[in-house]
């Protein structure tokens, strides 16, 4: 479809849009005043109008009530209507709204308060979630960081072993030890279903890379499987660390690798 076309289709429909429009509200309007006309001039509402007619200075009652119009003399509501529509109208329209039901107040006045609440429980969440995640990724970055001072102190102690050692070495390896010890405990405190963190505390307390590394070297050629075999453990339990912390700046996610599948 060209532009040229499209223009002519776009003319054509506001053309109708407004046609239909123009004639809909007029009608409109005239079907609200039929009804109020018909509901002012109801048996049930005689009297009403007359006394706001009254009310309103346009009409008086004689001393048996009848009804006088200023116009003169006494006449039928049906009448004034026709002889002074403005009067009618007027007192009509006062009379259905005097007769309208008050709203109910209740809601408009809770809406401030509702709102305040829900701002105020957004805002305290917003703030929750942005402390777990700081906190997630500085715990995060407190167990990369003791994990490397402990695979430091671990590679160190295997690379340069001879059985006249210092004891200095054993001593820092020991230190480096206790500091992730300390961390793990922290991560499982705030994540105890994490059986991963289960099994590195594990290891790193009475496995492999506990204090069962710097015991029973003998100094000779058969040591070296045992070193490399320590080392693939390092290198293991580092991934692990790794994905633990990754786990731990993601606070909002759900990790069920690091409860071993269980949710």
């Amino acid at each position: 479809m060209n532009l040229g076309h499209a223009g002519r289709m776009a003319a054509v429909i506001c053309t109708a849009f407004v046609a239909l429009t123009s004639t809909a509200f007029p009608a409109a309007a005239d079907t609200e005043d039929d009804a109020l006309l018909v509901y002012c001039l109801s048996g049930e509402q005689r009297a009403a109008l007359t006394d706001a007619a009254v009310a309103l200075g346009l009409a008086e009652t004689d001393s048996g009530g009848a009804f006088l119009a200023f116009s003169g003399g006494q006449t039928e509501p049906l009448e004034w209507h026709r002889n002074r529509p403005d009067d009618f109208n007027r007192t009509c329209a006062a009379l259905s709204e005097a007769q309208r039901p008050m709203p109910d107040r209740t809601l408009p006045t809770l809406v401030p308060f509702l709102t305040g609440v829900v701002g105020a429980l957004l805002a305290f969440a917003a703030a929750s979630v942005r402390d777990r995640v700081t906190r997630g990724r500085t715990l995060a970055d407190e167990l990369r960081a003791a994990f490397r001072g402990f695979e430091h102190a671990a590679r160190t102690y295997l690379d340069s072993w001879t059985p006249t050692r210092p004891q200095e070495r054993v001593l820092e390896l020991a230190e480096h030890r206790v500091a992730l010890q300390n961390q793990l405990a922290r991560t499982k405190a705030a994540h105890r279903r994490w059986t991963t963190v289960d099994a590195l505390e594990t290891e790193v307390l009475t496995g492999e890379l506990g204090q069962a590394m710097t015991l029973d070297w003998k100094g000779k050629d058969e040591d070296r499987e045992r070193r490399d075999r320590l080392r693939e453990r390092l290198a293991a339990a580092r991934d692990t660390v790794f994905r633990v912390a990754r786990a731990l700046e993601q606070p909002l996610w759900p990790h069920p690798s690091q409860r071993g599948g269980r949710q």
